[in-house]
């Protein structure tokens, strides 16, 4: 079963475990999971608790994923080292510098004459940067990034590699095409492959949107969020809604700011924003009322209409 086919049953068994109506032991059936698969998809979330049940699905299928990764590796690299290798790019937006870095991961298991039999298996774990980078911005700085990637690969052993997870940019991917023998070891980076996937279910990218309601639910979050930063008044009122309720001031929740390249930014921004919902609505209700008539307070006409 691929991703996309264990998607569906994944969200629905997981509700129905939260919700109390399916133990464990039904779940992990075949025959229940074939009832489950029979199921048409169905995308459409309109309520703020169901969109934020199924972030919650996501983020626990996210780590279930990464644990299986984990266990293959292990099985399959017993009693030899691991070596894992990351590239992460980033772009400084004022001067339009580029950085990149390759991080490597040792993992080992202690040899016989370390181990102690009444202590449980242990591993070591190191992390180091073994190069860094600094691309001042052209027209070419892809290229340049590219090279000197395949460049700082080529002084190590391809064989010792076990898998090679480069940042969500298209640069990592391009490079490491370049590079038959390792072709096979490179894994998308968990965070940008499923963020990716999220987009695409629910239309905010790739073909025409098919769920029009979650698109909304989520573009009222992303603009509670940006009138949040851009309105000291209404940040204030969300702080002091808060402090009304009997909230602490060391618990007071600001408007969490997505992260367009993360599914875990958007899930976070989900799962706070839905638990201040109560908070954020009269607050931007009242900003709309008292800035009906200017025209800059509210961007777009529709959403204004709808609600922001």
């Amino acid at each position: 079963m691929n991703f996309a086919e264990a998607f569906g049953h994944h969200v629905a068994a997981t509700m129905m475990r939260a919700a109390g109506v399916a133990s464990a032991r039904l779940l992990s059936k075949e025959e229940f999971k074939v009832y489950v698969r029979g199921f048409e998809p169905r995308a459409v979330f309109p309520q703020h608790t169901i969109l934020n049940r199924i972030a919650a699905c996501i983020d626990e299928l996210q780590t279930e994923k990464r644990r299986e990764s984990e266990r293959s590796l292990q099985a399959q690299y017993k009693k030899k080292p691991h070596l894992g290798l990351q590239l992460d790019m980033w772009t400084d937006t004022t001067t339009h510098t580029s950085f990149a870095c390759i991080i490597a991961t040792t993992v080992a298991e202690p040899t016989d004459r370390w181990i102690n039999k009444k202590t449980k298996p242990q591993l070591y774990l190191s992390s180091n940067i073994i190069s860094f980078g600094r691309f001042p911005h052209t027209t070419k700085t892809g290229e340049n990034i590219k090279s000197w990637f395949v460049s700082e690969l080529s002084n190590i052993p391809y064989s010792t590699i076990t898998e090679i997870t480069p940042d969500g940019a298209a640069d990592g991917q391009c490079a490491l095409n370049m590079i038959a023998e390792v072709a096979e070891k490179v894994d998308t980076c968990h965070l940008h492959q499923l963020q990716r996937g999220v987009l695409y279910s629910i239309g905010l990218t790739g073909a025409q949107c098919q769920n029009v309601a979650a698109k909304h639910v989520l573009r009222q979050h992303s603009r509670s969020v940006q009138l949040s930063r851009q309105s000291g008044a209404v940040a204030k009122n969300i702080r002091d809604g808060q402090t009304k309720e009997g909230v602490p001031d060391h618990k007071l929740l600001a408007t969490k700011k997505p992260s367009a390249t993360r599914w875990s930014g958007q899930y976070l921004q989900l799962q706070t924003n839905c638990i201040l919902k109560p908070i954020i609505q009269p607050v931007i209700d009242e900003y709309k009322s008292k800035n009906r008539n200017n025209l800059e307070a509210i961007v777009e006409e529709h959403e204004s209409e709808q609600g922001i």
